[in-house]
């Protein structure tokens, strides 16, 4: 092979080599920002199953004491049960905004060195 043949094919493969092209790196920043319109979303959903099961656990933790004092224990026992659910809900869905915000801090660090070898 001539050599003026050579110097092309080598800066071609060490072009090819150096890392991800343009396109590619777009598209990973378009399939990073879906993900963190999805966590978005997701967020949203867990705070507002948070905040309904704030609300569960009043009116169960309300009809525990009423059923009590009454004598209305099916009710008490009701409200025992709504009042656990309410707090399981919480739980889960307080431990799942934790892992979503995970998530969204490490998309958003790639995000940065994407947007960075971009430029």
């Amino acid at each position: 092979m001539k050599k003026t043949h050579l110097l092309p094919l080598l800066l071609a493969a060490l072009l090819a080599s150096c890392g991800s092209s343009k396109s590619e790196l777009r598209a990973e920043l378009q399939s990073i920002d879906r993900e963190i319109m999805a966590i978005r979303i997701a967020v949203n959903q867990h705070r507002s199953q948070m905040s309904q099961s704030e609300v569960d656990a009043f009116f169960g933790s309300f009809a525990v004491g009423y059923g009590a004092r009454s004598g209305d224990y099916g009710l008490a026992v009701e409200g025992a049960v709504t009042t656990n659910d309410a707090f399981r809900k919480y739980d889960s869905s307080a431990y799942s905004l934790e892992q979503l915000k995970e998530r969204y801090i490490a998309l958003g660090k790639r995000r940065m060195q994407v947007a960075h070898k971009l430029q």
